[in-house]
């Protein structure tokens, strides 16, 4: 059985931002998202490819049917081989910026 990942709840407490916020930001996305389809759809079009910033979202729809499919970008596709052979961005990412503090308190003290 596969457990599924919240990664808005796992990423919060990584930013600055309230929980409200992280909605709200989510929210303006798929009415983003949504109101494109809208505009491609009064084009009589029938697909959008969406950055989303981690990859292009391809939706594609008729009458009675939607499809979607989800490339990764360059870096995020990068992300997801290292940590697949056990290299993790998050911990580089929270260990660089532990360092870069310990140095800048360092330099302050001498």
């Amino acid at each position: 059985m596969t457990d599924t990942v919240d990664i808005l709840k796992e990423s919060l407490p990584l930013t600055t931002m309230s929980s409200r916020s992280m909605d709200n930001i989510v929210s303006i996305i798929e009415y983003c998202i949504c109101n494109n389809i809208a505009t491609k759809c009064n084009h009589e079009e029938d697909i959008i490819h969406c950055d989303i910033g981690l990859g292009m979202l391809h939706i594609q729809w008729d009458k009675d049917n939607l499809k979607m499919n989800f490339s990764p970008n360059g870096t995020f596709e990068s992300y997801i081989k290292d940590a697949i052979n056990g290299d993790d961005a998050l911990v580089k990412a929270l260990e660089n910026s532990l360092n870069s503090k310990i140095i800048r308190v360092y330099k302050e003290l001498m």
